[in-house]
């Protein structure tokens, strides 16, 4: 276990010093000797631990968005729960541009969707209480709930977050609406 602790510490420490560079330099002219010696470390640790930079990014990614679904437990609403990632997007939109440029749309629509995904889960947990969903229905409504999601914050990242915030907030209800709506309707509904 203090392997593991260690280990994490280590690639945190790599983690804040790649986004401290960031907010100075373009990405394409960091280099690993730059972070190393931020961080005090040395080239081989930062190898042991990734493959390149983007690698760095991606665990980095991640880690964040696994620290954010965590704080779900404690929203009530979805909507919360989205303005949460979004405010989450502004703070780190340099490294999500970065992303989105270097990987392309489908990888991070890919990264996003699995990383929604335990949102929109813990939000049809909490809206439908304890109405049981067949497996089937609900993988539909999560898959569809959290494609919705992952296409309105791509297109949030790509238009460089100048979305008029009035035009985010109303996608943002609209999406949280018909939600509710949905389970309203299905735990109404004895036939689903």
């Amino acid at each position: 276990m203090k392997h593991e602790a260690a280990s994490r510490l280590t690639k945190q420490a790599f983690a804040d010093a790649l986004k401290k560079k960031l907010k100075t330099k373009k990405f394409s002219k960091i280099t690993v000797t730059e972070l190393i010696e931020e961080c005090g470390l040395n080239r081989k640790t930062f190898y042991y631990h990734f493959r390149d930079i983007d690698d760095l990014i991606k665990w980095s990614l991640q880690q964040e968005f696994t620290e954010l679904v965590k704080q779900f437990d404690t929203m009530s609403e979805i909507k919360d729960m989205i303005y949460c990632v979004i405010d989450h997007i502004k703070r780190n939109h340099y490294i999500c541009q970065y992303v989105l440029n270097a990987e392309g749309y489908l990888n991070i629509k890919e990264f996003l969707f699995h990383e929604f995904k335990k949102l929109v889960i813990v939000a049809i947990d909490k809206y439908s209480k304890n109405t049981v969903l067949s497996a089937d229905y609900k993988e539909f409504l999560i898959d569809f709930y959290t494609e919705a999601l992952s296409s309105i914050l791509i297109s949030y990242i790509t238009k460089d977050l100048n979305i008029p915030e009035a035009t985010l907030e109303k996608k943002v209800n609209y999406l949280d609406e018909y939600l509710k709506k949905t389970l309203f309707y299905i735990f109404n509904d004895s036939n689903i």
